[in-house]
């Protein structure tokens, strides 16, 4: 564990590509939300060096930032002050087809493959309504691998920040109904596991109800492809830390 007495605050970020920059819709690097959190700190640690490792990637499950933290903590000689976990969409959207469909699918000769995917998106409203839907990673799983990340996770860093689910949009509810439900769930497993944990090194950040709120704003923290997040949000996720680490 770090002290205060070294010359150097060490930030980890593990999340999937809400917390990666997407520069083709406004969102920079040195504007993400990891960013901003290093150049914050930089300012409130002077004499400090501040190091930021971002380890998220597109598509990650909780199993994976699982498995994950445990390499990455075995790299580390002392692993760090704090930990940002942002996760859970990939795990709970809900998908038309099973994942081992879609890989299957994937191997197809290019033809059949652009036609099977076409139909899919195009009949995806019909076929989750009519309640035929998979999840990445079940609800059991999603709160087995939470529960077993956060006991690794408070027993290696400081203080440990867990962003839940943003809210999605209402076109892509419409395209994927069922959406919206499903991150509800998965943000009540993730308040689940924090209150039974009871640690005071964690802290939930709910960005979903705090975007949510915004009445008619939507769109302004939310990209249009009803996931991502704009440089707003980012600096919203960046200020609610912030706030709470200068506690």
């Amino acid at each position: 564990m770090l002290e205060e007495s070294e010359n150097y605050f060490l930030i980890q970020i593990h999340g999937d590509s809400l917390s990666l920059p997407r520069n083709k819709e406004g969102v920079p690097f040195y504007l993400t939300y990891p960013e901003l959190i290093r150049s914050s700190i930089e300012e409130i640690k002077k004499g400090k060096k501040i190091y930021l490792y971002n380890f998220s990637r597109g598509s990650i499950t909780i199993n994976q930032v699982y498995q994950e933290l445990l390499e990455k903590i075995g790299y580390f000689s002392r692993t760090g002050n704090i930990l940002v976990i942002q996760i859970g969409v990939c795990d709970c959207a809900p998908r038309p087809i099973p994942y081992w469909l879609r890989n299957i699918i994937g191997t197809l000769p290019e033809k059949a493959r652009t036609y099977a995917i076409k139909q899919i998106h195009t009949n995806r409203p019909l076929i989750q309504r009519a309640g035929i839907k998979w999840q990445m990673v079940p609800p059991r799983t999603f709160l087995e691998y939470y529960a077993k990340l956060l006991s690794v996770a408070t027993k290696a860093f400081d203080r440990i920040y867990l962003i839940n689910i943003a809210p999605t949009n209402p076109e892509t509810e419409m395209q994927s109904p069922g959406f919206s439900f499903q991150i509800e769930k998965y943000n009540s497993l993730i308040k689940e596991v924090v209150e039974n944990m009871n640690n005071e090194k964690l802290r939930l950040l709910d960005v979903h109800s705090k975007i949510k709120n915004k009445t008619g704003e939507l769109s302004l923290y939310i990209n249009k492809d009803g996931v991502h997040i704009t440089v707003l949000a980012h600096r919203m996720y960046a200020d609610m830390i912030l706030k709470d680490y200068r506690i």
